[in-house]
């Protein structure tokens, strides 16, 4: 990223998630890290390219084998790895921990 513009701290994180880019395209992927307002996501398949600006839904697993489904917009790309801002409300603290463990 070339300028700062987060106003939370993220944190290290490994959990399995996949991004929904519209249609029947879901693409399996790792959170690196996690704050209430996006992730940063690695792992992307190679022969997949996302651009700034795109719209996504993160959809992440729980520890009850449910998922739970974040919209969210494409901030920064650099190889394998995006960084997703969300667009709906921010992760609450106990979601945020969910995810890092």
């Amino acid at each position: 990223m070339s300028q700062e513009r987060r106003t939370q701290p993220r944190f290290p994180a490994e959990a399995g998630a996949w991004l929904d880019l519209g249609g029947a395209e879901h693409l399996p992927v790792r959170i690196c890290d996690v704050s209430p307002e996006g992730v940063g996501v690695a792992d992307l398949p190679a022969d997949r390219k996302l651009h700034p600006g795109e719209v996504v839904r993160v959809l992440l697993k729980t520890e009850t084998s449910s998922v739970t489904c974040v919209p969210g917009r494409i901030v920064w790309c650099e190889g394998s790895r995006v960084g997703v801002q969300f667009t709906a409300l921010p992760l609450s603290d106990s979601e945020v921990r969910r995810i890092r463990s």
